[in-house]
C-alpha cells in the first residue's frame, strides 16, 4: 500500500511539474498557429534527425564504456542498447526514473556491479552539467544571443558540476581515505548497514576510475563534445523542418537549455520542460513563441516516439518490463 502511495505521488509531481513548464511556455501561444506550423514541416528531415539521434546514443554509449573501462566496439554497442532502454524508460516514467532502469539494463549487458554503474552514471551527470558552459562558449563565439538569465544559470550549473566533479576525483584518488571519513560519519549507523555503504563506496570508485588518467579525461572531453553536437545537429534539423532560417547558434542556445532542464526534475519524457528549453532558447533569435512550440512538438514527437519504440525492444530483449524494475530491479551484486 506505502509502494503505491508512493508511486502515485512520484507520478503526480512530474505530471504537476510537466504541467508548470508547459504553461510557461504555451501561455500566450495560439494553438492553431502550432497546428498551422506543424502541417507545413518537411518531413524528409526526419531521417536527418533520426541519424543524428543514434548517432547521438552511440556517442553516449562510447563515453559511458570509457568510464567503465569497456573501451571496444562490444563494449560500447553493449552499452548503447542499455542507453536506449534508459530514455525509453525517461519517455515513460517521471523523476529521471528512467536513470534507475537505465542502471538495471547496463548491469544485464556488461560484466559490472550496481554500484560502479550508479558512480559512472552520476559522473556522466556532471560531464553533461559542464557541457552547458562549452555550449553556451560556443553560442557567444558564434555571435549568438542568448536568453535572459541562461549565462546566469549556466555559470551556476558549471559551478556546481566542478564542485561535484572535484569530490569525485578526491573520491577517486582517495578512495582509502574517503572510505575512512565516511566511517567515522557514519559511526551511529548500525553495523551492517555501515559495511554495506562501505563496501558499496568501495565497489562505486570503479566507476570513476577513468579520471585517474589524464589522456582518459581527454577522451571523456571529446566523447561529451561529439554527443552534444550531434544533438545540436538534431535541433538544427528540426529547425529546418519547420522551415526556420536560424544560425547554428540557435541550436546551441536551445541544448543548453535542454540539458539544464534533463537535469530538473520533471514528468515522462521532459514534457514542458523541452518545450519550455526551445521557447526561451529561440526568442532571442526573433522565433515567435507558437513557431518554437511547434518546432519542439516536430522534435520531440520524433525523437521520444523513435527512442520509446528502441528501447522498449531492447527492454524486452534483456527480459525486463518497467513496472517490476523500478519497483525491485534485479541487479548483479558479485
Amino acid at each position: 500500500m506505502g509502494s503505491n502511495i508512493r508511486n502515485h505521488a512520484v507520478l503526480l509531481i512530474g505530471i504537476a511539474l510537466s504541467a508548470l513548464f508547459l504553461w510557461i511556455a504555451a501561455r500566450d501561444v495560439d494553438l492553431a498557429q502550432i497546428k498551422s506550423a506543424l502541417a507545413a514541416a518537411d518531413l524528409r528531415w526526419a531521417a536527418l534527425v533520426l541519424a543524428l539521434l543514434f548517432g547521438f546514443c552511440f556517442a553516449k554509449g562510447w563515453r559511458w564504456s570509457l568510464l567503465l573501462n569497456l573501451a571496444s566496439l562490444r563494449g560500447t554497442l553493449a552499452l548503447t542498447r542499455a542507453v536506449l532502454v534508459g530514455y525509453a524508460a525517461t519517455s515513460l516514467l517521471p523523476l529521471q526514473l528512467g536513470e534507475v532502469v537505465r542502471a538495471w539494463a547496463a548491469t544485464r549487458v556488461v560484466e559490472r556491479s550496481l554500484a560502479p554503474i550508479v558512480v559512472s552514471i552520476a559522473l556522466e551527470r556532471v560531464l553533461d552539467l559542464l557541457a552547458v558552459l562549452v555550449v553556451l562558449a560556443a553560442v557567444l563565439l558564434l555571435g549568438g544571443p542568448l536568453p535572459a538569465g541562461l549565462l546566469r544559470a549556466g555559470w551556476l550549473f558549471g559551478v556546481a558540476s566542478l564542485l561535484l566533479l572535484a569530490a569525485l576525483v578526491i573520491y577517486v584518488a582517495f578512495t582509502d581515505a574517503t572510505l575512512r571519513m565516511v566511517a567515522r560519519l557514519a559511526a551511529p549507523l548500525p553495523k551492517r548497514a555501515r559495511n554495506v555503504l562501505l563496501d558499496q563506496l568501495r565497489r562505486g570508485a570503479e566507476g570513476a576510475a577513468a579520471l585517474r588518467s589524464p589522456s582518459m579525461c581527454v577522451w571523456l572531453g571529446v566523447s561529451s563534445l561529439v554527443q552534444w553536437f550531434l544533438m545540436a545537429g538534431c535541433i538544427a534539423a528540426s529547425f529546418a523542418a519547420l522551415g526556420l532560417d536560424l544560425p547554428f547558434a540557435a541550436a546551441g542556445s536551445v541544448l543548453g537549455l535542454t540539458i539544464i532542464g534533463m537535469s530538473l526534475p520533471s514528468g515522462p519524457g521532459y514534457v514542458g520542460s523541452i518545450q519550455l528549453a526551445f521557447t526561451l532558447g529561440l526568442a532571442p533569435f526573433g522565433v515567435a513563441a507558437g513557431t518554437a512550440i511547434a518546432t519542439s512538438v516536430f522534435y520531440h514527437v520524433l525523437v521520444c516516439g523513435s527512442l520509446i519504440v528502441a528501447g522498449l525492444i531492447a527492454l524486452h530483449r534483456l527480459g525486463g518490463t518497467l513496472r517490476t524494475i523500478v519497483v525491485a530491479p534485479p541487479v548483479r551484486q558479485p
